[in-house]
């Protein structure tokens, strides 16, 4: 019976309509499975005559399982072997990774729902929608292996890639830390820093121009891939660059001073968020002066500072050493940072102010995917959901689990192969025997030449 005639009889004998369309969805997946298998195996066939002609031989058939979004398709392809080299071709073609039962398309699914659900979550989102099964233990393994995708997929942007660089006016940047739960029931502190070009609207909200952000708990690694990043990209020579953080370690003026090597016109501040938190903070026991202070901030007047310092001495309770401490380590703040508190209408900056004081906001899809319901992490798994979220912010998750740039990898390490190249230039590669290592023998007189001349390099 061909497929029409019985998906006719599944209508003439359902009388439940959601039954109907639960079978009706089953046995068209059942069929597209059943094709797509056929086509496979047709052209693994085909992949043949290709192999032979580079010599290789075909040892056995294996039946491999993959999970598609539409269903389960269970082919056989050739294993292909050459001296100690084992291959299969038709894996290599569609990008069927070694030991992983999902499609790309699948891994690029899971991953997505799991940038801002639970794994279980995702793993219910995945089985209600379409007739995978797949344990949450199953999307967490995704993600794990996504991540490591993506992590090669960013090591080969480094290493291959040359792209054109860009000249911006006004490039934005900023940077700050996440604390998150350890599994370890410590804290610990995800690293991030981003760019962007400026915003635009958007209805009635902003949002960034070409936004790029990294984010890892190792400081060093976020901060160098940030590096590579910006000086690979854009020519700074002709742009004013605008930095903003929060000052705290990692994150000093010094930092962005380096990162802006090269560019234009250099202007960094201090993040306004921070600075009133820092108010409140050490200002507790005198809150009317709050305004006071935040005003003389926003004038940028030495003059007007006095005047409430002074105030917030006066104020101090008898005897009270925390408040004397607060109050000259908040001298101490506002004096390490009052250049970079120079308000920005101050500046002379053509730029729009809206540009700055946005990771904190940009924080949301971190804090609400790894903060929420008392949620800890290992650094493994919280740095797969870090670069994943990364990736999909960053719009080249998709890039990634695709196999075009793993198809450039070959080509160009081809290109490339030491044997190719010596045959290019015409020469055979002849072996040396290095630079020689000599030394002063430690016998002999001490009045002799040698030995003088031991005595002087000694």
């Amino acid at each position: 019976m061909d497929l029409k005639k019985r998906l006719h009889q599944l209508i003439l004998t359902s009388n439940d309509n959601i039954e109907l369309e639960e079978n009706l969805l089953r046995m068209l997946n059942e069929f597209c499975c059943e094709v797509v298998a056929e086509v496979l195996e047709d052209h693994d066939t085909y992949l043949m005559q290709d192999m032979q002609q580079k010599g290789y031989k075909c040892e056995r058939k294996d039946t491999r399982n993959i999970q598609f979004l539409f269903g389960n398709v269970c082919f056989k392809r050739r294993l292909w072997k050459k001296n100690k080299e084992s291959v299969y071709p038709l894996d290599e073609t569609l990008g069927f990774m070694k030991y992983v039962r999902y499609s790309p398309l699948v891994m690029m699914k899971a991953s997505l729902l799991a940038t801002q659900n639970t794994y279980q979550n995702s793993a219910e989102a995945i089985q209600t929608l379409t007739t995978l099964s797949i344990s949450d233990t199953g999307v967490r393994n995704i993600v794990l292996r996504s991540a490591e995708i993506v992590e090669e997929y960013m090591i080969y942007q480094e290493d291959y890639e040359v792209p054109e660089k860009k000249e911006v006016p006004v490039l934005y940047i900023e940077g700050d830390g996440l604390m998150l739960s350890s599994q370890k029931q410590t804290k610990m502190t995800l690293h991030r820093f981003q760019l962007h070009e400026g915003t635009r609207k958007s209805g009635s909200r902003s949002e960034c121009i070409n936004r790029i952000q990294f984010a890892d708990f190792s400081y060093q690694i976020a901060y160098n891939r940030f590096f590579n990043y910006l000086h690979r990209h854009y020519d700074l020579k002709n742009t004013v660059v605008i930095t903003n953080s929060d000052g705290g370690s990692g994150y000093s003026p010094e930092v962005f001073a380096e990162l802006a090597l090269g560019c234009k016109q250099h202007e960094h501040f201090i993040d306004a968020y921070h600075v009133n938190r820092k108010l409140i903070e050490r200002m507790f026991y005198c809150m009317e002066l709050i305004q006071p202070m935040k005003k003389a901030i926003r004038m940028h007047s030495e003059e007007a500072l006095i005047p409430v310092f002074d105030t917030m001495e006066s104020l101090v309770s008898d005897g009270a050493a925390d408040e004397m401490e607060h109050l000259r380590l908040l001298k101490g703040y506002v004096s390490r940072n009052w250049q970079f508190m120079r308000p920005f209408y101050l500046r002379q900056l053509s730029a729009s102010r809206s540009g700055i004081g946005v990771c904190e906001s940009n924080h949301r899809p971190f804090s609400y995917r790894m903060k929420r319901q008392g949620r800890s992490w290992g650094k493994i798994g919280g740095n797969a959901i870090a670069h994943l979220i990364d990736a999909r912010k960053n719009d080249s998750l998709r890039e990634a689990l695709s196999n075009a740039w793993k198809r450039q990898v070959t080509i160009v390490q081809a290109l490339v192969d030491t044997r190719l190249v010596q045959k290019l230039l015409g020469y055979e590669f002849q072996m040396h025997t290095g630079a020689v290592e000599g030394k002063i023998s430690n016998y002999g007189s001490s009045a002799s030449s040698l030995g003088r001349i031991r005595k002087a390099l000694s």
